[in-house]
């Protein structure tokens, strides 16, 4: 019964965060209310509260889920059965593609990560570090290890998605070919 009634909590709360997420990127945070979110999620406006103090949690649980969403996406393209290249463009474009496509495509996101800045960064320094720490694990088991390699390849996954059409293809393509140069440049220096 104990299992049943913590399922139906994480179920209630996923319901909620998923709502909030929607709510946040079709209206932007300031025009979402607590009660649009309940509505959406199909739960009481006094529900959201018991699994969220107030919408600025709400954000943060939000940020968190697309995390560890973009975590888990990341980690599974580093076990792929594919050659490394493949597997450190599928890990960036999951990190840094998948996200920058999601604000350059939804203004709503954009104005959120501006204003909301501090709660956000806050989420986003234990991602980062996770997905650092993931991205060093890869490059040293292709012999790179240079302590700042995995900034390059980060800074790579950037400007491959400044420089070019944003969409999926093209710019896994770009990124590609960044990743074969550093990892040659960084083999043979």
């Amino acid at each position: 019964m104990a299992d049943e009634s913590v399922l139906a909590h994480s179920d209630k709360r996923s319901r909620i965060i998923v709502a909030a997420q929607r709510l946040f990127l079709r209206h932007g945070f300031k025009r979402t209310s607590i009660e649009d979110v309940a509505n959406e999620a199909g739960v009481a406006k006094g529900t959201v509260y018991l699994y969220l103090d107030s919408k600025e949690a709400l954000l943060s649980a939000v940020a968190e889920r697309f995390c560890e969403e973009t975590l888990t996406e990341a980690s599974a393209a580093l076990v792929e059965p594919r050659p490394p290249t493949e597997q450190l463009v599928g890990f960036l474009d999951a990190y840094v593609g998948k996200f920058s496509r999601h604000i350059s495509q939804t203004p709503e996101a954009a104005q959120v990560l501006r204003s909301h800045k501090s709660i956000l960064t806050e989420v986003g320094k234990s991602f980062d570090a996770r997905l650092l720490t993931l991205l060093q694990s890869a490059l040293k088991t292709l012999g790179i290890e240079r302590e700042d390699a995995a900034d390059m390849f980060l800074a790579a996954a950037w400007g491959a998605f400044k420089t070019g059409d944003p969409a999926p293809e093209p710019y896994r393509a770009r990124l590609a070919a960044m990743i074969d140069i550093l990892i040659v440049g960084l083999k043979h220096p």
